[in-house]
């Protein structure tokens, strides 16, 4: 499966000023630092307490 690269930007402009918060709503686990040189893909999942792995 492709990631669409542009819906992958668009999420991270939502996420990235939201990030702190997001553990607090219950929607999202707390998120985790990405890592130097992440992917968007990756960061995405980390901000959203995701696995990376």
């Amino acid at each position: 499966m492709a990631l669409d690269q542009e819906q992958t930007g668009a999420a991270l402009e939502w996420l990235v000023p939201a990030g702190p918060g997001l553990g607090a709503t219950g929607a999202f686990a707390d998120g985790t630092a990405p890592g130097p040189g992440a992917d968007p893909f990756t960061r995405v999942l980390a901000l959203t307490g995701r696995d990376t792995r």
